[in-house]
């Protein structure tokens, strides 16, 4: 499920819309997983405030049940988001997806350059996908769409918010890193996953993840020196 709403500077912004959403579902009974933030196309033509970002969550429910999120998350765009904002809400479940490429395709495409309202619709038809409208001019479907695209492609976004795991220059193994955040996975800039008693040093206290091959990852790299390795800054990053 993702939502773009192309919030204005006053209002509370998408995640935090997405984030009360989680708890409002959580009260019913569904639990949803943490949200992913998916930076689109910045241009002149996008209707966006400073970011231009969808939110997507997941939730693991049976199938039956997905008119009833869809319902809830309806109801609660349309009273939570801004005045005058452009909400667009996607809903899908990836199994039942023909042509899974062509989804993860758009959502490929909307990081580099503009699509419209059509482009969004046509992609979402025929392929058992829920993409609707709520208020303004709709715009945010495409949004939606694209970071519903994304986070089933599994290696974009960041994960929102920061977890706590120590004082700045302090270090650790992996696993002991992994222990304090709950993130799945700690992998090198090159590539490689690092685990074990590998020693990461936090370049700042609070940790950041990325989404990586479908799981929270924190990005790492070589340490000064070749011993081990050192967390990146938020600057560092936004290149996820």
């Amino acid at each position: 499920m993702a939502i773009d709403d192309t919030d204005d500077l006053e209002s509370a912004g998408t995640g935090h819309v997405l984030e009360d959403f989680r708890s409002l579902a959580a009260s019913k009974g569904i639990e949803t997983q943490a949200i992913s933030r998916h930076q689109l196309y910045f241009h002149e033509d996008v209707p966006y405030t400073s970011h231009n970002s969808s939110m997507c969550t997941e939730a693991d429910i049976p199938k039956e049940l997905v008119p009833e999120l869809i319902r809830l998350a309806v109801s609660h765009l349309e009273s939570s988001c801004a005045q005058g904002s452009d909400p667009g809400l996607c809903v899908l479940c990836p199994e039942d997806i023909p042509d899974i490429a062509g989804l993860i395709a758009f959502g490929r495409r909307a990081k580099t350059g503009l699509l419209t309202k059509k482009e969004a619709y046509d992609t979402a038809k025929d392929r058992n996908i829920h993409l609707s409208e709520h208020g303004g001019t709709g715009m945010g479907v495409i949004g939606a769409l694209a970071g519903a695209a994304l986070r089933v492609f599994g290696f974009d976004g960041r994960v929102k918010g920061k977890v706590k795991a120590g004082e700045d220059g302090e270090t650790m193994p992996a696993s002991e890193l992994l222990l304090r955040t709950g993130f799945s996975r700690i992998m090198a800039v090159c590539g490689d996953e690092i685990r074990g008693d590998e020693n990461i040093t936090l370049t700042e206290g609070l940790i950041k993840a990325v989404r990586m091959n479908w799981k929270s990852t924190i990005i790492v790299a070589p340490a000064y020196g070749g011993k081990g390795y050192i967390t990146l800054t938020k600057q560092q990053l936004r290149v996820y």
